[in-house]
Protein backbone atom coordinates (compact mmCIF):
# COMPACT_ATOMS: atom_id res chain seq x y z
CA UNK A 1 0.00 0.00 0.00
CA UNK A 2 1.36 3.38 -0.94
CA UNK A 3 2.61 5.37 2.06
CA UNK A 4 1.57 2.64 4.49
CA UNK A 5 3.02 4.50 7.47
CA UNK A 6 0.08 6.95 7.23
CA UNK A 7 -1.15 8.29 10.56
CA UNK A 8 1.39 6.27 12.53
CA UNK A 9 -0.33 2.96 11.77
CA UNK A 10 1.68 -0.08 10.80
CA UNK A 11 1.10 -1.37 7.26
CA UNK A 12 -0.94 -4.41 8.43
CA UNK A 13 -3.03 -2.22 10.74
CA UNK A 14 -3.70 0.31 8.00
CA UNK A 15 -4.61 -2.41 5.50
CA UNK A 16 -6.98 -3.98 8.03
CA UNK A 17 -8.47 -0.59 8.79
CA UNK A 18 -9.26 0.28 5.19
CA UNK A 19 -10.53 -3.21 4.46
CA UNK A 20 -12.99 -3.28 7.35
CA UNK A 21 -13.83 0.33 8.24
CA UNK A 22 -17.29 0.28 6.71
CA UNK A 23 -18.69 -2.57 8.83
CA UNK A 24 -17.16 -2.29 12.29
CA UNK A 25 -17.62 -0.07 15.31
CA UNK A 26 -14.77 2.43 15.71
CA UNK A 27 -13.76 0.95 19.06
CA UNK A 28 -13.34 -2.47 17.45
CA UNK A 29 -11.30 -0.90 14.66
CA UNK A 30 -9.06 0.77 17.22
CA UNK A 31 -8.62 -2.56 19.03
CA UNK A 32 -7.77 -4.26 15.71
CA UNK A 33 -5.16 -1.58 14.96
CA UNK A 34 -3.67 -1.99 18.45
CA UNK A 35 -3.47 -5.75 17.91
CA UNK A 36 -1.38 -5.02 14.81
CA UNK A 37 1.07 -2.88 16.78
CA UNK A 38 -0.39 0.64 16.48
CA UNK A 39 -1.31 2.96 19.31
CA UNK A 40 -4.93 3.79 20.12
CA UNK A 41 -4.30 7.51 19.63
CA UNK A 42 -2.79 6.93 16.16
CA UNK A 43 -5.76 4.73 15.22
CA UNK A 44 -8.26 7.36 16.42
CA UNK A 45 -6.44 10.01 14.41
CA UNK A 46 -6.43 7.78 11.31
CA UNK A 47 -10.13 7.02 11.48
CA UNK A 48 -10.90 10.69 12.03
CA UNK A 49 -9.67 11.35 8.49
CA UNK A 50 -12.67 9.65 6.82
CA UNK A 51 -14.88 12.77 6.71
CA UNK A 52 -16.48 11.96 3.33
CA UNK A 53 -17.22 8.42 4.46
CA UNK A 54 -18.81 9.65 7.69
CA UNK A 55 -21.04 12.10 5.77
CA UNK A 56 -22.05 9.31 3.38
CA UNK A 57 -22.78 7.00 6.32
CA UNK A 58 -24.91 9.71 8.00
CA UNK A 59 -26.90 10.16 4.76
CA UNK A 60 -27.34 6.40 4.51
CA UNK A 61 -28.60 6.30 8.12
CA UNK A 62 -31.15 9.06 7.40
CA UNK A 63 -32.32 7.24 4.27
CA UNK A 64 -32.61 4.00 6.24
CA UNK A 65 -34.71 5.75 8.88
CA UNK A 66 -37.06 7.34 6.34
CA UNK A 67 -37.26 4.62 3.66
CA UNK A 68 -36.86 1.63 6.03
CA UNK A 69 -34.59 0.00 3.42
CA UNK A 70 -31.23 0.45 1.68
CA UNK A 71 -30.30 -1.05 -1.65
CA UNK A 72 -27.72 -1.04 -4.37
CA UNK A 73 -28.22 1.33 -7.28
CA UNK A 74 -30.02 -1.48 -9.09
CA UNK A 75 -32.10 -2.90 -6.22
CA UNK A 76 -31.22 -5.77 -3.87
CA UNK A 77 -32.57 -4.22 -0.67
CA UNK A 78 -31.79 -4.58 3.01
CA UNK A 79 -35.05 -3.95 4.91
CA UNK A 80 -35.40 -2.93 8.53
CA UNK A 81 -37.37 -5.68 10.23
CA UNK A 82 -38.63 -3.51 13.10
CA UNK A 83 -40.47 -0.20 13.39
CA UNK A 84 -38.03 1.51 15.75
CA UNK A 85 -35.35 4.05 14.90
CA UNK A 86 -32.39 2.31 13.22
CA UNK A 87 -29.78 1.19 15.74
CA UNK A 88 -26.04 1.64 15.28
CA UNK A 89 -25.92 -2.03 14.28
CA UNK A 90 -28.66 -1.45 11.68
CA UNK A 91 -26.62 1.41 10.21
CA UNK A 92 -23.46 -0.74 10.11
CA UNK A 93 -25.47 -3.47 8.38
CA UNK A 94 -26.82 -0.94 5.88
CA UNK A 95 -23.31 0.32 5.13
CA UNK A 96 -22.07 -3.23 4.69
CA UNK A 97 -25.11 -3.97 2.49
CA UNK A 98 -24.38 -1.03 0.22
CA UNK A 99 -20.65 -1.75 -0.06
CA UNK A 100 -20.70 -5.55 -0.30
CA UNK A 101 -23.71 -5.86 -2.57
CA UNK A 102 -22.52 -3.10 -4.89
CA UNK A 103 -19.14 -4.85 -5.13
CA UNK A 104 -20.92 -8.14 -5.81
CA UNK A 105 -23.04 -6.51 -8.51
CA UNK A 106 -19.97 -5.04 -10.25
CA UNK A 107 -18.19 -8.41 -10.03
CA UNK A 108 -21.15 -10.20 -11.64
CA UNK A 109 -21.41 -7.59 -14.38
CA UNK A 110 -17.69 -8.08 -15.09
CA UNK A 111 -18.18 -11.85 -15.32
CA UNK A 112 -20.99 -11.30 -17.81
CA UNK A 113 -18.73 -9.01 -19.84
CA UNK A 114 -16.06 -11.68 -20.32
CA UNK A 115 -15.69 -12.96 -23.88
CA UNK A 116 -18.34 -15.51 -24.79
CA UNK A 117 -16.11 -17.72 -26.88
CA UNK A 118 -13.77 -20.64 -26.47
CA UNK A 119 -10.75 -18.47 -25.70
CA UNK A 120 -11.76 -18.02 -22.05
CA UNK A 121 -13.59 -20.26 -19.61
CA UNK A 122 -14.61 -19.27 -16.10
CA UNK A 123 -13.52 -22.17 -13.92
CA UNK A 124 -14.38 -20.80 -10.50
CA UNK A 125 -15.86 -17.43 -9.52
CA UNK A 126 -15.10 -16.58 -5.89
CA UNK A 127 -16.06 -13.74 -3.57
CA UNK A 128 -13.65 -11.22 -5.10
CA UNK A 129 -11.67 -13.23 -7.63
CA UNK A 130 -12.23 -15.49 -10.57
CA UNK A 131 -10.21 -18.44 -11.83
CA UNK A 132 -10.17 -18.30 -15.63
CA UNK A 133 -8.76 -20.85 -18.04
CA UNK A 134 -7.66 -19.40 -21.36
CA UNK A 135 -6.38 -20.63 -24.68
CA UNK A 136 -2.67 -20.21 -25.35
CA UNK A 137 -3.55 -17.73 -28.08
CA UNK A 138 -5.71 -15.56 -25.77
CA UNK A 139 -4.28 -12.65 -23.79
CA UNK A 140 -5.35 -13.06 -20.14
CA UNK A 141 -4.84 -9.32 -19.60
CA UNK A 142 -8.18 -8.91 -21.37
CA UNK A 143 -9.87 -10.24 -18.22
CA UNK A 144 -8.15 -7.56 -16.10
CA UNK A 145 -9.13 -4.86 -18.60
CA UNK A 146 -12.77 -6.03 -18.59
CA UNK A 147 -12.94 -5.97 -14.78
CA UNK A 148 -11.36 -2.50 -14.64
CA UNK A 149 -13.63 -1.12 -17.37
CA UNK A 150 -16.75 -2.61 -15.77
CA UNK A 151 -15.98 -0.87 -12.45
CA UNK A 152 -15.06 2.41 -14.14
CA UNK A 153 -18.25 2.33 -16.22
CA UNK A 154 -20.40 1.45 -13.20
CA UNK A 155 -19.25 4.64 -11.46
CA UNK A 156 -19.53 6.75 -14.63
CA UNK A 157 -15.76 7.32 -14.70
CA UNK A 158 -15.67 8.92 -11.23
CA UNK A 159 -13.62 5.94 -10.00
CA UNK A 160 -10.95 4.23 -12.07
CA UNK A 161 -11.45 0.50 -11.69
CA UNK A 162 -8.47 -1.58 -10.62
CA UNK A 163 -7.92 -5.30 -11.08
CA UNK A 164 -4.94 -7.58 -11.02
CA UNK A 165 -3.91 -10.99 -12.24
CA UNK A 166 -1.65 -13.75 -11.01
CA UNK A 167 -0.88 -17.29 -12.12
CA UNK A 168 -2.87 -19.99 -10.34
CA UNK A 169 -0.56 -22.74 -11.50
CA UNK A 170 2.25 -22.98 -13.97
CA UNK A 171 2.32 -26.10 -16.04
Amino acid sequence: MENSAHYGLSAPALDAAFATHYGMRKQNLIEAAKAQGSSASDAKKAFGQFKTFEKWKDTLAKNLASDRKIGTDEGNFYHLMHSNKPTAKDVRSAVSQKVQRTASLIFKKALLNLPNDRSFRVVLPMHDAVLVEHADTADPKIVVEIFEKTMTDFFDGKINGKASMSDFAKG
